[in-house]
């Protein structure tokens, strides 16, 4: 386990955007769950704000 200061390391190309198309897809999910209105470039743009905060990235 990490220790608690310490950032999370930044994953290869491949990993980080299958890791955005994984969270992109649960944020389409949830919005069709709760009737929200939306579209797939949102969804993306959302998990790849989401994942970019998890490694800090900018």
């Amino acid at each position: 386990m990490a220790a608690k200061n310490e950032m999370p390391k930044k994953p290869n190309m491949e990993n980080y955007l299958k890791e955005i198309e994984v969270k992109a897809y649960e944020i389409y999910q949830e919005r069709k769950k709760n009737n929200i209105p939306g579209d797939q470039f949102t969804d993306w743009v959302q998990a790849e704000t989401e994942i970019k905060a998890k490694y800090n990235v900018g």
